[in-house]
């Protein structure tokens, strides 16, 4: 298998939401009691920070998941998060 890192576009987001609900909704349900998709979804798009950088994780023209990255000071960044497509 070849992977490979592409930047993020506006176009991903939906797919990044969707994704960012398989990788925690059964947490959120967990923690919680339940998944309010209205106030996730809002969360979501209302936190999208232009100083996160990250990348789709592509495989075969496909995009299996992403990396985000932020600044932690002038010279070094830390992981923000990492999520994966669920095998099927």
């Amino acid at each position: 298998m070849r992977y490979s890192l592409r930047s993020i576009d506006d176009e991903d987001l939906d797919w990044l939401y969707e994704l960012n609900k398989k990788s925690f909704r059964e947490i959120v349900i967990r923690q919680f009691g339940t998944w309010d998709e209205a106030f996730q979804r809002q969360s979501f798009y209302a936190n999208r920070d232009s100083a996160v950088s990250g990348r789709i994780v592509v495989n075969a023209e496909t995009r299996i998941g992403v990396v985000l990255l932020q600044p932690k000071d002038a010279y070094d960044w830390e992981s923000g998060s990492s999520d994966n497509l669920p095998r099927s």
